[in-house]
């Protein structure tokens, strides 16, 4: 008697089993693992990790993590969907880069990328740590960036979306252009926070350009060319600032404004070459901030508010 074929519904069934033993093979995994003994070749899952976090990324799927077992140099990578990217707690989980940008984000505009506990090091010929030309918004968690001949961390989207980044507990360092810089070629609008930030001897501390807004607490901007700058280089919108507990010293210029407006609040702002330079736009204090000790000016808030 011969058998009866069922009715299948899925195309799945019109494949030999063979083939549908290959597709597993390929698939994306949510969770993948590197390894300073991994191989690309491996599945690069806990048992065998992968060597690098670019050889990781195309086995893992958008959304997915990527993690490290334990030290070592994963090197430079290219983002193009969301994913999060951990070294791990106490493992130190390094990329080296030298003549280019160590992370590369060009994303979905829905896409969120995390980096978390990793190390960036340009050992002062890369050009970024981490260049994010699109994508909905970065997180960097406890990132250590030093030696770079831009910026530690380049913001310079062009996309038409509104774009969000918050850095914290991450210490940017050495970075000739800025420790952070953020621009939308588009006009639309760059929110960001950074809490418990460490910028030190960068050109610029953080790099305001149009439609730029920031709120930075409990940071420090030291020993740079200028601690925090707001500037327009004339796509609509002005950029903003609230600064609420933070130190700024040691720079040529504490607080520069070009354009747009800061709100101080519980700053100290002291032994810089200027406290705050004006060329345009305003900063507002809450009458609660330390503005002395600079050695060229002070500099006078353009107004105070009274708090009640």
């Amino acid at each position: 008697m011969k058998s009866k074929l069922l009715p299948c519904a899925s195309s799945r069934c019109l494949l030999p089993m063979f083939l549908l033993g290959t597709l597993s093979l390929h698939a994306q995994a949510t969770r993948t693992w590197v390894s300073g003994v991994g191989d690309d070749a491996n599945p690069c899952s806990r048992t065998a990790p992968c060597k690098t976090w670019a050889g990781a990324i195309s086995k893992t799927a958008a959304g997915g993590e990527i993690d490290a077992l334990d030290p070592g140099g994963f090197g430079g990578v290219t983002i193009t969907k969301e994913i999060t990217l951990d070294g791990g707690n106490g493992v130190v989980a390094s990329a080296l880069v030298s003549g280019t940008n160590a992370i590369i984000i060009n994303a979905g505009t829905s896409d969120i990328i995390t980096l978390r506990n990793i190390q960036i090091n340009g050992i002062s010929a890369g050009l970024s740590g981490v260049r994010f030309l699109a994508g909905q918004a970065l997180i960097l968690d406890n990132v250590k960036i030093n030696g770079f001949l831009n910026h530690c961390v380049d913001i310079a989207v062009g996309q038409s979306s509104t774009m969000n980044f918050a850095i914290r507990d991450t210490v940017l360092l050495n970075c000739a252009q800025s420790g952070v810089r953020a621009q939308n070629s588009q006009g639309y609008p760059i929110f960001g926070t950074m809490e418990r930030v460490t910028v030190n001897r960068t050109g610029v501390g953080v790099t305001l350009d149009s439609n730029s807004h920031l709120f930075a607490r409990d940071s420090n901007f030291s020993s740079g060319g200028t601690g925090i700058l707001l500037q327009n280089t004339g796509v609509p919108g002005n950029p903003d600032a609230i600064l609420e507990g933070n130190l700024i010293t040691g720079n040529n210029g504490g607080i520069q404004v070009n354009a747009g407006s800061v709100r101080i609040s519980n700053n100290t702002i002291s032994a810089n070459g200027v406290g705050l330079v004006f060329a345009g736009g305003s900063v507002v204090s809450f009458g609660n901030n330390v503005i002395s000790g600079n050695y060229s000016s002070d500099g006078t808030p353009t107004s105070t508010v009274t708090l009640r």
